[in-house]
Formats: structure tokens, sequence, C-alpha cells
């Protein structure tokens, strides 16, 4: 699995999100209902979300031409309760199952991550795709299930599997200080449920959001219908007020770059023109990558992976990939930080001939030294999570405070206050005694008093 870069402006890796189309595995066990398996199939657009390095879950919810809207979990994108969250950010968007491909998304809505108002919708310029269905109403002891991965960490992600699990609703509203919009089940899940959708069986209609656990037990709360529908209603409508296809990335019409383009030109314009004209897409990024763009020979292996504007083939996607791996090579060496992360990627993935996982490390490493986004957050979770090499809380909080002071500056990144809290509260938490961690947490609170 590859997961090729888009341009600079373009590449946001703050969640990552895997959509998985049919590929779901049901438990026996732990599953309550025979027909949980054709029901689980029919909300095909739910997605695995990670988000640094947690994982988490979103689906699809309203989609027109070139553009979809997702719902997930505010704390999944990184909202707490204590923080101001704003619409603005972004997450990375994987479709079709796999780690690859990133789909850059923005954040159009956000709630403040309580019982009640733990929501989010961002859009992603793709579409049209399958959307869910919601119920209308849903009973005490009905059958309910909820979808996702069991997964906590991207590393995890790899080797899961989709998985609905169902059990039965015990309670709505009968949380102490919630509203009737809390559900409470006894289905089991995991963190990598959070954001995902709680359906009935027998429908497939969405009746739920998986919020978390009850504090003390193993019952899974849920946001409910009603503030659902309230959340939806007014965020939908904010797209529908900017006009019937949103601004969320799509390719402005631009006339083709001219003969004597560079690599990166020709790579750039095919990426502006994916949405709108996949077949374009790929005549350009053959050219790109003919030119000596690595990363337009990566992109074009997946293309042909997964047939998009070209027939599917499997034999050009491997050579292609092949091709990738000399011109990422030779970026990397000339300093470009996209060309670091993404051959540190495919060795974190072992799919380089004689990969060397730790290899991962010194690819993020040289490219976090010259400032590349993607490669500083690689390398602050690796040390974060001991992923690649041995767990430092020092340096994993240093290069947190790095990207978070980054976008609180607009240094190399879209100067963005609700991303610079995200890092700098992942920089305290890291390392919450040592110097960049005490900083870190200074930074968030000065954030935090600033009049937004």
């Amino acid at each position: 699995m590859r997961a090729p870069l888009s341009h600079d402006s373009m590449r946001f890796r703050n969640s990552l999100v895997i959509a998985s189309v049919l590929a779901v595995a049901i438990d026996p066990a732990r599953t309550a209902a025979a027909n949980v398996a054709s029901a689980a199939a029919a909300v095909t657009h739910t997605l695995a979300l990670v988000a640094a390095p947690t994982v988490g879950t979103a689906f699809a919810v309203r989609t027109g031409e070139g553009w979809t809207a997702f719902l997930t979990a505010a704390h999944v994108v990184g909202c707490r309760t204590e923080t101001p969250c704003a619409p603005g950010g972004h997450v990375t968007v994987y479709l079709d199952g796999a780690l690859r491909d990133p789909i850059v998304g923005s954040v159009v809505a956000i709630g403040r991550a309580t019982r009640t108002d733990d929501l989010a919708v961002f859009t992603i310029p793709r579409g049209p795709l399958p959307t869910v269905s919601f119920g209308s109403v849903v009973s005490v002891g009905e059958t309910a299930a909820v979808l996702g991965y069991p997964a906590t960490t991207l590393d995890a992600l790899q080797d899961s599997t989709l998985e609905a699990t169902a059990g039965a609703v015990l309670s709505i509203g009968s949380v102490a200080s919630d509203s009737d919009g809390v559900l409470s089940g006894s289905f089991a899940t995991f963190e990598g449920d959070s954001g995902g959708p709680v359906f009935i069986p027998d429908s497939g209609a969405v009746v739920g959001v998986v919020h978390g656990m009850a504090p003390g037990g193993r019952t899974y709360l849920a946001v409910g219908l009603a503030p659902i529908q309230r959340f939806l209603s007014a965020a939908l409508a904010q797209l529908d007020e900017h006009s019937s296809q949103p601004d969320i990335g799509a390719a402005e019409a631009q006339s083709p770059p001219p003969p004597d383009a560079s690599a990166d030109d020709l790579y750039a314009y095919a990426l502006r023109v994916r949405s709108s004209d996949s077949g374009a897409y790929v005549r350009y990024l053959r050219l790109a990558a003919e030119a000596g763009n690595g990363l337009a020979a990566d992109a074009l292996g997946a293309a042909y992976n997964r047939g998009e504007g070209i027939p599917a083939d499997a034999q050009l996607a491997q050579t292609w990939y092949a091709r990738a791996v000399p011109l990422l090579e030779v970026m990397a060496g000339n300093g470009n930080g996209a060309a670091d992360y993404q051959l540190g990627w495919m060795e974190q993935l072992s799919e380089l001939p004689s990969a060397t996982p730790a290899l991962a490390l010194q690819y993020y490493e040289r490219g976090a030294e010259v400032g590349d986004r993607d490669c500083i957050v690689a390398l602050a979770n690796a040390y974060a999570t001991g992923t690649l090499t041995t767990r430092d809380p020092a340096k994993a909080a240093f290069w947190y405070f790095t990207i978070a002071s980054k976008y609180e500056n607009g240094d190399g990144v879209p100067k963005t206050l609700y991303e610079a809290l995200r890092w700098y509260d992942a920089a305290a938490a890291a390392d919450p005694n040592g110097d960049y961690g005490t900083r870190a947490s200074a930074a968030a609170r000065r954030l935090r008093a600033t009049p937004p």
C-alpha cells in the first residue's frame, strides 16, 4: 500500500481516513444479529480515520458532482471539550480500503466533543459517492450495530479488517445531565469506531454516531438522532449557501501547461484536473513521470491499480511503482521533503524491495530537517509511539512543537490556530514535564486565551 502525496498546498496530514467498500468481517461470537453483515455492506462508505496516531471513523452523508460531505465525531478531528473548536482544519482521506492515494478534506462544521455535540462534518473533492440513510426512531431493547476498524494506530490498521459488532440499545437519554440526544448500548466497540455509525441491522439506517465508553463501565455512548439531525441541518445548509458544489478543493478550470513545462508543473496540473477529468489526470501524470517526477510515477501506478482514468492493470501498476523509487531518491536527494516522506512511507509499509522499516525513520528525519510537514508529523508519531525506533517522549514533543509553531506562524503551511492547538496539545501530552512539553502547554494556554 502506497500513499502518494499531493502538491504542497494539498499536503495536510492531521488525520487519515480510510474508506472501505463492502470489506466487512463479522465475528459470530460477538454479533447478535445474522443480518448485520448485509446491513453493514449497505453502509459502503463508512470510513476509518487515523488522527495522529489515533484511529477513528467517518461516513458519507451528502454528495454531489465532484464533492462529498462526511460525518464523524468532533474528537476524531482533534476537538476536545476544553478546546475552542472551529472549522477550517484538514483531514486526509483514503478511499477504497487501502492506505494509498490521500485526499485532503476540509472541516466545515464542528461541535464541542460533548456527549450530545461530538460531531463534525468535513468535505472531500470526490463524488458522487454512496451515502448512508438515517433512521427516524430507535427504541430501548432494539438491536443495533457499529461499524469500524479494531485498531488504534496506523500500523495496526494495516492488518485490520473492517468489523461490525452488534448489541442492544440500553437507554436513550438516561445518562445524568444529558438530554435525549444520548444513546447507550451494549455493543462492543473499539477506539477505531469513534465517529462511526450506529445502525439498525434490519434496515441499515443510521441512528447514532459513536462517542465513547461511559465512565466506569462497558456501556458505549453515541450521539443520538435528534442532535445529529440538528447539527447536519445547520452544517449542510452552510454548504448549500455557498453553491450546489461547495468550494472544497475541486480543480479549477485552467489552461494546460506549455509543452516545455517542468515535471513538477505537469504533476501539479494533473492534481488540479483530477476531480474533473480523470483521463487528463492520467495523461499528465504520465508526462510528469516520464519527465522525472517520482511522485507522479507512484500516483500513476496507483491509477493503474485502481483503474482510475485508465483500464486497471496490476502489472503496469507494479512497473510504475518500481520506476518511481529511483526518481523519488533523486528528488529526495535534492531536498524534496515530499519525496522523503513517500520513501519513508514505502519503507514503513515494507513495500520496497528488501525494505527495512527502520530506514523509514531516516527518510522522515531528512524530510523533517528541510521542513516537510508530513515528515515532521511522521517523525513525531514514531517517537511518541515507539514505532520504527525506541520511544522518546522528548523528541516526540520537540517535533510536535515544531509543527505546531509552523501552523501558528504560517511557516510553510497555512496559518491555522486550530491546527497549532492540536499539535501543541500533542507535544504537551507526549512529554508533560519536559522542556518542549511545558513550552507547548504554555503556548496552548496562550492561544486559548486569545480572542478568536
